[in-house]
């Protein structure tokens, strides 16, 4: 594989990273594009728009396999939290890298207030 083409997957799979962990619909994500393809980069949008709904089909492949990528361990983690079948056993919980967080992990936010002695 040349760089140019493993730039490129890496690039793509960013996008798809922060697609899936900010949990955007595909009806999300036709909006958004509609509304910056005046910006000048509208191929750019289109093409990654394009090899993103490609990505649920790799996807299913994790599925059948038993596996899980990170974005969906976040987003069933914190289906979890939110749904309230978690109970936790913590007193304390270090959050690392918490500036990066995504829709995704806007759960976590609800569960640090509720651990035990705070």
């Amino acid at each position: 594989m040349q760089l140019l083409d493993c730039k490129l997957a890496n690039t793509v799979r960013i996008f798809q990273q922060h697609v899936k962990s900010n949990g955007l619909t595909p009806t999300q994500m036709k909006e958004a594009t509609a509304k910056q393809l005046n910006d000048g980069h509208a191929a750019r949008i289109l093409l990654f728009v394009k090899l993103f709904y490609r990505y649920p089909r790799s996807g299913n492949g994790l599925r059948e396999g038993g596996w899980i990528d990170f974005e969906d361990m976040v987003i069933q983690a914190g289906r979890y939290i939110e749904a309230g079948t978690y109970q936790n056993p913590y007193k304390m919980v270090l959050a690392d890298e918490f500036q990066d967080s995504s829709r995704a992990r806007r759960p976590f936010d609800s569960f640090r207030s509720t651990v035990r002695g705070t």
